[in-house]
């Protein structure tokens, strides 16, 4: 994984990073892991963690409540505006 993060990072335009805790697949200090490895080569992003349920981080998408605010920031600052 941290191979394809690192190939990524030259896109040059920010990215936003969106992770629940408890994730059913992939522990927070791996995702951080990759995160790192994506700033290190030069990515631009910013990282946010939720607290979600024991073994719900995978479901995060199913919590706009959590994530819209850093979203709507992220869209912000690429000139987007809600609809």
């Amino acid at each position: 994984n941290r191979s394809l993060f690192e190939r990524g990072a030259p896109f040059g335009r920010p990215t936003v990073w969106l992770y629940g805790q408890h994730h059913s697949f992939h522990s927070m200090a791996h995702s951080r892991d990759n995160f790192a490895a994506f700033k290190k080569a030069g990515g631009r992003s910013r990282f946010h963690e939720f607290e979600m349920p024991p073994g719900r981080g995978h479901s995060l998408v199913g919590c706009p409540d959590l994530w819209s605010n850093p979203l709507d920031r992220y869209l912000s600052t690429l000139g987007a505006s809600k609809p």
